[in-house]
């Protein structure tokens, strides 16, 4: 080990585990996606996201760390703490924890080689320390590259924060960093939030008023027994479904195909655009299984409850997952199976956010979802940075999951939907242990394939105009 090694494994100071609270300490139960992750994963459930950018200005490492604080006042999921009671995870916020820090190294007389490869050292190492029964559960790298450039990891858990999440951290942090910087007082516009305990108390007073029978009703009649699961094949069983044997695949839309998806498909189709993306992907994998009755588990964001309830500009971990089974009758019109897919969306009780919450309630094969189906769908939208003279995300690791390889994976094949600088991307997550590149890659192009048939008739009104 080098000096600056010994010098980064110095820094890296375990979190102080979270005392047993009295009985006077009000604890309330996990949220909905709180309530996957610790039925999914294992102790010590190390699922963390982590963003990572360029900071183009000198930056006040006083100021930005009493920006950070700031936050951690503002929202009640930075100051949550989780212990074990009767073998239950519950949930508390902290009053006026300790303030947190970041972890501050230059790095200006490294290469970028070197640099790129300690903060990636020092990022696994703080994944192995951020633990559920520790707190804080989110640390901040940040290492000097020049006196105006400035390399920033921020890493959360995401029992405590999702995608969106990192979205208005962002956002809010710069925004009170820059304030404080010029004297002011941070002003945000929205001033006070709802907070996650604000969506757990609306869950447990549903569920007190009986709510959620129907819920359960809801689901075992779309999967009223086991023999519902859904399967594709396997080109090998070499181990296990693990992070370590994680890979990806990416395949583009051309951008004037992108276009015509997101402004006439949507017209032509009368749908909002995740549908039309998933009637493609029904298809594939209707084929691809041989089976025309095809499940497939959606990741939303868990935000929207309905009824006019959300939860957008709130910090917290509301992504949740839940399955839509349809059957496919061959050959189905493109219109009949986004139909099929619109209906069962809108009939999802409460948007699908009650499938983990009632979890423990449904059969064994019908929880969590992986039970169901080895696919999810993750629609990601519009994730284009806007040009700036201040930041400059690095694209490989923006909203990036961090998770030890041993950690198993959350599913065997996701395919995430994500539009980029004007181009729809699909990416393929897959484990080289059960599936080959070539198959991977094969069911991209297919499924590019049918998502040009699917626009075909919608661009002809267009071109037989023109020919007129």
């Amino acid at each position: 080990m080098c000096i600056r090694d010994r010098a980064l494994t110095a820094q890296l100071k375990p979190q102080s585990p979270i005392a047993t609270p009295s009985s006077s300490l009000p604890l309330v139960p996990l949220g909905p996606a709180q309530r996957w992750l610790v039925k999914y994963f294992e102790p010590p459930y190390q699922w963390l996201g982590y963003t990572r950018f360029l900071y183009h200005q000198s930056l006040n490492l006083d100021i930005f760390n009493r920006a950070v604080n700031l936050l951690v006042q503002r929202h009640g999921a930075f100051r949550t703490a989780f212990v074990q009671q009767e073998g239950q995870w519950q949930q508390h916020i902290l009053d006026r924890p300790e303030p947190i820090v970041a972890q501050y190294w230059d790095g200006s007389n490294l290469s970028q080689q070197e640099r790129d490869r300690q903060i990636k050292q020092q990022m696994k190492a703080i994944a192995r320390e951020i633990r559920l029964d520790r707190w804080p559960l989110t640390a901040t790298i940040i290492v000097k590259v020049s006196p105006t450039c400035y390399d920033i990891a921020m890493i959360a858990h995401h029992i405590i924060a999702d995608m969106l999440s990192a979205t208005i951290l962002f956002k809010e942090l710069w925004n009170a960093y820059h304030q404080i910087l010029l004297g002011a007082s941070p002003q945000f516009s929205e001033s006070q939030p709802k907070s996650y305990q604000d969506l757990i108390e609306l869950l447990v007073n549903e569920d007190k008023k009986g709510t959620f029978e129907n819920h359960l009703k809801y689901w075992q009649s779309q999967f009223p027994e086991s023999t519902s699961k859904f399967e594709v094949p396997v080109d090998r069983a070499n181990g296990l479904n693990l992070e370590a044997s994680a890979e990806n695949e990416v395949f583009t839309l051309s951008q004037t195909q992108t276009e015509l998806l997101l402004t006439q498909g949507k017209s032509y189709y009368g749908s909002n655009v995740y549908p039309i993306l998933l009637a493609p992907l029904y298809r594939l994998m209707a084929s691809w299984s041989d089976r025309s009755q095809v499940t497939i588990s959606h990741r939303s964001h868990g935000r929207d409850l309905g009824e006019g309830t959300s939860f957008m500009e709130s910090m917290g971990n509301y992504a949740v997952n839940f399955p839509i089974g349809i059957t496919l009758h061959s050959p189905a019109p493109w219109q009949e199976i986004i139909d099929k897919i619109n209906d069962r969306f809108d009939n999802l009780p409460m948007n699908g956010i009650t499938y983990d919450w009632i979890g423990d309630r449904l059969p064994e094969y019908l929880y969590p979802d992986s039970n169901l189906t080895p696919i999810r769908a993750n629609y990601l939208g519009n994730r284009s940075v806007p040009p700036s003279n201040l930041f400059e995300f690095v694209y490989n690791d923006r909203d990036c999951r961090l998770s030890p390889p041993e950690q198993k994976r959350t599913t065997l094949l996701e395919f995430f939907f994500l539009v980029v600088d004007g181009n729809l991307e699909i990416r393929i997550e897959y484990s080289r242990n059960f599936h080959q590149a070539k198959t991977i890659q094969s069911l991209g192009q297919q499924y590019l394939k049918l998502v040009e048939e699917l626009l075909t008739p919608v661009s002809l009104p267009k071109l037989n105009k023109a020919i007129s």
